[in-house]
């Protein structure tokens, strides 16, 4: 059987503050979708030269990532990987085209003729990318014998720092839902969402500032076991 190439990806975790505590936003995948069907999981996908380009025009980006979430996505990768800028950048890109949401500054018109392709319809929306507000939660890669497989880096953002409104996606989801834990953990979640899910929660009721974490997960397969090693930052 043929090795399956490992492609750069990063997912965006969103979550809200209700009277009933933290809520998560999920998307359950298409059942007719060759990677995770009919499983719920974070919006994100894979990072692509839109990504790696943008991530060059700092003056279409407001603002950088915070210095320890920088390390974190820099930690253990190829010298031909994906900046931590553009992995970042990619968790945005596709939390936009799958849900509608978007993490950014208003601005008073659209910038146009600058912006790579991919990401103009995001530019549209009068909104310029913003990364300070960006923490890291954890990383994974998918072992072989999946159809798919992805070096995929989770990102969290809270819901008062997005825009717009959700399902207005490009019809990668089924649906999307806003869950609390006991709801998500009742799902038919794929594996690392499951994870990512109960390693995030314990810190999140403890405060709203995630960066003092220490211990930010880092998920890669042995032998076909799962490893847990940790991030640099």
């Amino acid at each position: 059987m043929a090795t399956v190439p490992v492609r750069d990806a990063a997912s965006l975790v969103i979550t809200e503050r209700s009277a009933g505590g933290v809520r998560y936003l999920l998307g359950k995948r298409r059942s007719t979708q060759q990677f995770a069907p009919d499983k719920y999981v974070f919006p994100g996908g894979a990072i692509d030269a839109a990504d790696v380009a943008l991530a060059t025009q700092a003056h279409l980006i407001d603002g950088a990532l915070n210095r320890r979430e920088h390390a974190r996505l820099a930690h253990a990768v190829a010298a031909d990987a994906p900046t931590p800028e553009a992995i970042a950048l990619a968790a945005l890109r596709e939390t936009f085209e799958e849900t509608g949401l978007l993490v950014g500054t208003r601005l008073q018109t659209v910038l146009s003729g600058s912006a790579p392709t991919d990401w103009q319809p995001y530019f549209d929306q009068r909104v310029k990318p913003r990364l300070p507000p960006l923490t890291v939660l954890g990383r994974a890669i998918t072992p072989d014998g999946s159809p798919r497989r992805f070096d995929a880096r989770f990102l969290h953002v809270w819901a008062d720092e997005t825009h717009g409104e959700t399902g207005a996606g490009d019809g990668e989801f089924e649906r999307l839902d806003w869950m609390s834990l006991a709801q998500a953990l009742d799902s038919d979640l794929h594996d690392v969402t499951r994870a990512i899910l109960q390693r995030l929660e314990p810190r999140l009721t403890a405060t709203r500032d995630l960066r003092d974490a220490a211990n930010v997960p880092f998920f890669y397969n042995v032998d076909g076991a799962w490893v847990e090693d940790h991030l640099a930052g």
